[in-house]
Formats: structure tokens, sequence, C-alpha cells
């Protein structure tokens, strides 16, 4: 199991640095790739190893913390909820979501967030420390929520460059995450469908 949880935290670690070095160097680029480069293939190769550590801790190791019951029943609601808005997301943007150009989309769960995919793998995390219940995914966990939290800066400086200010008009109007907007916009648009 520990070997299990070194290669996952090795692969975070990988995928941290990366962002992390993105961010504050002019001079290196890991994310968005814009290519099948080295990068794109580190990239998702550390993103897999990541994964196939979380699913097989958490199955090896679920119910090692002491959570109620009912907060892991909240946990699997808000865990499966995250799964589909995450994976309802992706599907929009299809290829531009493996970090490769692609066109500006800016609607379905886009209107209400710029990230959801990022919103919705933050619900993944969350909804699976509580679900699973497992020590060793905490550390790891919290660190993908870091990452994800710093995730989107580069690809914001990337699109800009790609889209101009059709993108920078985009960022005043769309949070980067959730914020007051986000509720707004979605409440007004329920109103006007009823």
């Amino acid at each position: 199991m520990h070997r299990v949880f070194a290669a996952g935290l090795g692969a975070q670690v990988v995928l941290l640095v990366g962002i992390v070095g993105t961010v504050v160097s002019d001079s290196f680029s890991f994310w968005p790739p814009g290519d099948r480069d080295w990068r794109f293939w580190t990239y998702w190769t550390a993103s897999t190893i990541f994964t196939g550590s979380v699913l097989t801790i958490t199955i090896l190791n679920s119910g090692t913390l002491a959570v109620p019951l009912w907060i892991r029943y909240l946990g699997g609601i808000v865990l499966a909820a995250s799964v589909v808005f995450t994976a309802v997301s992706a599907y929009y943007i299809r290829t531009a979501t493996l970090g490769l150009e692609g066109q500006l989309y800016t609607g379905g769960a886009y209107r209400y967030t710029r990230n959801p995919q990022y919103v919705g793998f933050i619900g993944i995390a969350v909804g699976l420390i509580a679900t699973a219940a497992a020590k060793l995914l905490v550390p790891l966990l919290a660190l993908c929520i870091v990452w994800l939290w710093i995730h989107p800066r580069p690809e914001e400086a990337w699109l800009a460059e790609q889209y101009g200010s059709e993108y920078e008009e985009y960022c005043e109007d769309v949070p980067r995450f959730v914020d007051e907007r986000t509720f707004r916009r979605l409440l007004k648009d329920m109103g006007n469908q009823g």
C-alpha cells in the first residue's frame, strides 16, 4: 500500500512542480502543452499514475478514518454529482481538455465558471475523502486540491494568447471558479426557464 501511495505522491509532486514552475517562470512552460510533446506525455502519464493510486487506495484503504456514516453518504452524493458535472463539462470541449488547441467554448457550465472541470474535480476529491474515509487519501487529495487551485493560472495566459479580447471579455464576465456571479446567473437562467 505504501508503494502505491508513494507512486501517487510522486506523480502529484511532478504535476504540482510543473504547474508552479509554469506560473513562476517566464521561460518554462509545462501546461498547457499545446502539442503532443514531452510535456503532454509527462502530464498525462503522471495524471494516470496519480488516478490509479487514488483508485487503488480508495479500494484497499477505505474505512481507515473514523468518519460518521451520514458524512460518508453526503460525500457519496457530492462525489456522484461532481463526476457527472465534470464529465459533461469535459464532453463539450472534447480535445481542448487535453491541453491542445481548440475553439473557445463559453456555453453550458462554462457560462457559470471558466473552469467547471476543476470545480468538479475538487468536488470529486472532497466527496472521495468523505466517502472512502481512507487515511492515505487525505494527503494525496489535499495536494491535488492545491494543484487544481493553481492549475488554471497558466492556462489563462495561454488562452488569452490564443483568443485575445474574446477571452479577456469572457474572464471579466465569468469567474475563475465560483463566486456570486455564478449563483446570480444560475438563478436568472433557472427563472427564465420557468
